[in-house]
């Protein structure tokens, strides 16, 4: 329902929870404003291109949260950047009772990510640091 036509990631017709985390093996963006920027940012740097649609791996699986049931979906993606780099992920998607999406994170080659000191930390640092470097001069 909330994927539909006029769909954003920030504003009035987002589909992200205002808190909602990105996470893939180079950075974590928090909040609605990084996550746009961050797509944005790799629209104009990389120009991703899909080399088959999305496709949905297993069945959605119902989470209860603090604020009510939610689902996960895992999603198959191959991408193309730079002309030349082809990525295939599992990108786990998680949303709300409210259907907004709270976290979405991106396996690449369906690698978990590693969430042990440093890594972390680094990924959120990498986040910052490019949403301040990209939204100053991309």
């Amino acid at each position: 329902q909330r994927l539909g036509v006029g769909a954003t990631i920030t504003g009035p017709h987002s589909v992200f929870s205002r808190d909602a985390v990105f996470e893939d093996p180079v950075a974590k963006c928090v909040g609605a404003e990084e996550i746009s920027e961050a797509f944005r940012a790799l629209r104009v740097c990389c120009s991703p291109v899909s080399l088959s649609p999305p496709r949905v791996v297993g069945n959605a699986t119902m989470l209860n949260g603090g604020d009510g049931i939610g689902c996960m979906v895992v999603l198959e993606l191959r991408q193309r950047y730079f002309g030349w780099l082809v990525v295939e992920s599992l990108v786990v998607v998680e949303a709300g009772q409210d259907g907004l999406i709270r976290r979405v994170e991106e396996r690449w080659n369906g690698a978990p990510l590693l969430m042990m000191f440093p890594f972390s930390i680094m990924r959120r640092g990498n986040g910052l640091v490019s949403y301040f470097v990209t939204s100053t001069f991309v």
